[in-house]
């Protein structure tokens, strides 16, 4: 009986609501609006929202928002922001709506003169998804032209009628511009009530689906048409030009920067894409801007080219591949592509070996202080390479002191096996502790320390790791502040 009463009271609350219902016009216009021709160019950029549960939703409205457009008679322009290749403030941007934050506006106005660039467009329309109070007359909310039934879950008991959750809904908001980027209007269509109330627990319940219903998407479509309005009501189209040319051959997508000209650009979009920053990560896509980038001679794009095609990363490796780009780098002064040329001359892989185009390129990087490079001199010079590369341990011994001295792991390392066999040096088991010592403590091996630690008495290994720490400490000291 109770079941009963509730439903009866729900009939009459509608029927109320539908008959006394009053309809607010919250649209806003500029003194002087254009003529335009009945198939204008209207170009829609992203959609904003500053509801949370939306994002899912936004191709849903923006499709409705395209096909009434198109209804109407003219041309929709959907302007897609790529974020692999548009500036994190951009899309930042056009993330937020204008109603919640005012100003950026101006930000998103001043942005349509690049739009004009790419595409020509009589209206501009920078649209959002916002959340506005409703006004609740028993079940039925109005707001924006738009009167929708409130969805009520449960049987209840009757009573208060007046829910929370119901006196919010959610608008299409459109800001208007015109070919010079001067404002026309923001019109607003009411488009859903994103909340289900739960009689049983006296709850608002979030819809999973703003739009899943039949009847929401009857909702949405009103909606869309409420925002649309000053196109057919406010402006004015001019009778001798509803049949002017056709423009149905204009795309009705375009990539908003998608190709970028300029090679720092390139590079950036090449970094998002490996790093997976705000896009998939995607190699391919990588490779494309880092050889754009790299032709126009941007020294970054070139050596990580060779870094990828010497790897594998993301394509099969191509040794040739990866000298060509390094090549290219070093000959600008890359001091990476300079050390890396070196590796790949003194330890090739699927390359002939060249001694001395390694110790050509590796004395080029280590003029330039690369600790690496002068580190494989050290080890070219204890090796010996022929004709090419004469084997000198003092000279060895030299290099590695002076790299170890800097703090560089791999010298440490290699000048403590010195000492330990007496190459280049006298052998000295308490110095070549020392040097394994720092270079454990910088990450490598300790197997190398400990057996030299086993040819040291007591007393003179606590002295070596007095004197470890302390040339540590010096040598740490010493370091450049970042």
């Amino acid at each position: 009986m109770k079941k009963i009463i509730t439903l009866v009271m729900l009939g009459c609350t509608l029927f109320s609501g539908l008959v006394f219902a009053a309809d607010p016009d919250p649209n806003t216009y500029a003194d002087s609006l254009p003529n335009i021709p009945k198939n204008a160019r209207i170009a829609i950029l992203p959609m904003a929202s500053d509801f949370q549960a939306v994002p899912q939703e936004i191709p849903i409205i923006q499709e409705a928002l395209i096909s009434q457009i198109k209804t109407l008679g003219f041309t929709p322009i959907k302007v897609v922001l790529d974020p692999a290749s548009t500036s994190k403030e951009v899309v930042r941007t056009f993330a937020i709506s204008n109603e919640a934050h005012k100003d950026i506006r101006p930000a998103k106005q001043g942005f349509l003169a690049n739009l004009k660039k790419q595409t020509p467009y009589e209206i501009a329309f920078i649209p959002a998804v916002i959340s506005r109070k409703a006004t609740l007359t028993r079940q039925i909310v109005i707001w924006d032209n738009v009167r929708v039934g409130l969805v009520v879950k449960g049987g209840g008991y009757g009573g208060d009628m007046e829910w929370s959750g119901s006196k919010m809904a959610l608008s299409l908001e459109l800001d208007a511009y015109d070919a010079e980027g001067n404002w026309l209007f923001t019109s607003y269509g009411g488009i859903s009530v994103p909340y289900v109330v739960n009689l049983d627990n006296s709850t608002n319940e979030l819809k999973p689906r703003l739009f899943e219903a039949e009847r929401d998407q009857t909702y949405l479509q009103k909606g869309v048409e409420a925002a649309l309005k000053p196109l057919t009501k406010k402006l004015k189209v001019s009778k001798d030009l509803i049949a002017a040319e056709s423009i149905s051959s204009t795309p009705t997508e375009i990539n908003l920067n998608a190709e970028p000209s300029d090679a720092a650009m390139q590079l950036r979009t090449a970094f998002k894409y490996v790093k997976g920053d705000g896009v998939a990560q995607d190699y391919k896509q990588a490779i494309h801007w880092f050889t754009k980038a790299a032709e126009q001679g941007n020294v970054i794009a070139q050596t990580s080219l060779g870094y990828i095609y010497q790897k594998g990363e993301g394509v099969p490796q191509d040794f040739n591949q990866a000298i060509q780009w390094y090549t290219k780098a070093a000959e600008q002064g890359s001091v990476d592509a300079q050390r890396n040329l070196g590796i790949m001359y003194f330890n090739p892989e699927g390359t002939p070996r060249d001694y001395q185009k390694a110790k050509l390129f590796f004395t080029k990087a280590a003029e330039q202080g690369d600790l690496s490079a002068q580190h494989n001199l050290g080890i070219m010079s204890e090796r010996g390479n022929g004709a090419a590369v004469p084997k000198d341990l003092k000279q060895a011994f030299s290099l590695y002191s002076k790299v170890a001295n800097q703090g560089f792991a791999p010298a440490q390392f290699s000048l403590g096996r010195m000492y330990v066999k007496g190459e280049g040096a006298p052998q000295d088991y308490k110095q070549g502790y020392i040097w394994f010592a720092l270079a454990a403590t910088n990450g490598m091996n300790s197997s190398a320390r400990d057996a030299a630690a086993a040819q040291l008495t007591p007393q003179v290994l606590e002295q070596a790791q007095r004197e470890a720490k302390a040339l540590f400490e010096k040598i740490e000291a010493s370091k450049p502040k970042k």
